[in-house]
């Protein structure tokens, strides 16, 4: 009998739960995307203009030494624009945040949002939204051995969420007669609003633009909850607003595990639909056998040139680094008048160390005697294909095809691709788009209801946050009431399990 009513427990449990609605956490919590469009500039250099400047911490006193960030001189500044995460019922701002980069030189940088800058780089005014400001010190971790002009890098860009060692700070930054004006400071994961315990209730007050949270100023001391972006939460413990200045929590929030980014340099060098980021584009350079040489703008559909003689046809990324480490094999394919009288005699890596401008005297030879493969399509076209398998990790930024004309030609480089050692996994080459909410109040996943295309990249969509019970999330990101049809079907079925489980166990 004792067995039996062991048995009828578990199986009560069972039955009851199998009416439980579990929440699903969105996919791309605790993963990391990567972020491939943004430019790490060299803030200190007088070239770099510094536009709507704005300081997260400027009304605490002291913060450049009690906050983390400062003291150990590991900060960032993004665009206004970036600097805001919109979502549906409030917006979000981003100091201090925990960003993490890494660039050509492959050193990650991780960096603490104290504020909003509008960088003005010449000749490159579109760019402003996808710049992170450093100090030079922090830039250079991020670069090669390249030319010491050079004061912006392309990088790769997450948000991190690490275990900073501390837990968070309030500062009560000013008070009236009714309200108080309070900030966080040194918290892991961004706060999206305060929640404070009175009578029972949790009254909530979301974070204003400026970082600050404005509440009313109660009487007797009371408990404040941090509330962060994912609803994990800490208690500043019995709060008296009128009579301290700052207080230190006793926890801080959990650390998020999550696979570091890499540093993912572009594949497509000359062809249509190369995409508008400048930045990213590899430029074609022909030298002549006098050592005259041209420079074609990057990112062209194709590229025209008059040949002869032992010509050399380069391709250079804006940013040296170890090409054989991201790339399998370099692809050309020519148009040409005379394919027979066309020779491919050496393929080189070259490191260009003054990349702001074109000296021939500046290119290094890295690597000669690359594995080739020239292909003859027709009388017309030929193809190249150059092997960047190496056991040479060393950094290079320009990879180089000479040929040999029997006759001056006119030759047309149509196309020209990398193929990677790796494909890219969902998730490693985010957009700009995507680091944002785009007004959305939850987190797409492969389950939410359908409605419409889903407006953010596949692969990288962000955590947006999660629906109330009772709710589930669209592909359009918004909060809809879950209709349940089997609800009636459901119960029956339930009931007629439990009556099944009751006669068995009284047998």
């Amino acid at each position: 009998m004792m067995r039996n009513l062991i048995i009828l427990c578990f199986l009560f449990v069972l039955v009851c739960s199998q009416n439980t609605n579990t929440e699903q956490e969105p996919e791309q919590k605790g993963r990391t995307l990567c972020f491939t469009e943004f430019i790490a500039v060299n803030m200190d250099a007088e070239n770099v203009k510094q536009n709507n400047v704005f300081n997260c911490y400027d009304r605490i006193d002291k913060y450049q030494y009690d906050i983390k960030g400062f003291n150990i001189q590991s900060v960032c500044y993004i665009s206004t624009k970036n600097s805001i995460v919109n979502k549906t019922s409030n917006r979000l701002g981003r100091c201090g945040e925990w960003l993490e980069l890494v660039g050509p030189s492959e050193q990650k940088v991780d960096c603490m949002v104290a504020g909003s800058i509008d960088f003005e780089l010449p000749d490159t005014p579109d760019m402003a939204d996808r710049i992170v400001g450093l100090s030079y010190s922090l830039f250079k971790r991020l670069t090669t051995y390249s030319d010491e002009t050079q004061n912006s890098v392309q990088v790769t860009l997450s948000e991190v969420a690490f275990d900073i060692g501390i837990p968070p700070t309030l500062y009560v930054i000013s008070r009236t007669e009714t309200e108080a004006v309070i900030q966080f400071t040194d918290s892991n994961k961004l706060g999206e609003r305060v929640g404070i315990e009175k009578n029972g209730n949790v009254l909530v007050y979301y974070k204003q633009d400026d970082d600050t949270y404005t509440v009313p100023l109660f009487k007797e001391a009371l408990n404040i909850q941090l509330i962060a972006y994912d609803d994990e939460k800490i208690r500043f413990l019995s709060v008296n607003l009128n009579t301290i200045n700052k207080t230190t929590a006793t926890i801080r929030f959990n650390a998020d595990k999550s696979e570091p980014c890499t540093f993912t340099a572009e594949t497509q060098i000359v062809g249509n639909d190369l995409g508008d980021v400048r930045f990213k584009k590899w430029s074609v350079w022909q030298i002549n056998p006098d050592y005259s040489w041209k420079l074609f703008p990057p990112g062209a559909a194709s590229v025209e040139m008059n040949m002869y003689g032992l010509s050399l046809i380069g391709v250079e990324y804006p940013a040296p680094m170890r090409v054989q480490k991201h790339f399998l094999e370099l692809k050309m394919v020519l148009d040409v008048e005379d394919a027979d009288q066309i020779h491919a005699t050496q393929t080189l890596l070259l490191l260009d160390t003054k990349l702001a401008v074109f000296d021939i005297k500046s290119i290094k030879l890295i690597k000669d005697n690359l594995v080739y493969k020239k292909t003859k399509k027709s009388n017309t076209e030929i193809e190249i294909g150059v092997s960047l398998a190496s056991t040479s990790l060393e950094f290079t930024n320009v990879i180089g095809v000479v040929l040999n004309f029997s006759n001056p030609q006119k030759v047309v480089l149509k196309k020209a691709y990398l193929k990677r050692i790796t494909s890219l996994k969902n998730g490693e080459d985010c957009d700009l788009r995507t680091f944002d909410c785009l007004n959305t109040e939850c987190s797409i996943t492969n389950t939410s209801i359908d409605e419409g295309a889903i407006p953010f990249k596949t692969g990288c969509i962000p955590y947006c946050g999660s629906c109330r019970d009772g709710n589930v999330c669209t592909t359009k990101g918004k909060c809809i009431k879950e209709k349940n049809n089997n609800l009636r079907s459901s119960s029956q079925h339930n009931f007629l399990l439990l009556v099944f489980v009751l006669l068995w166990a009284l047998i």
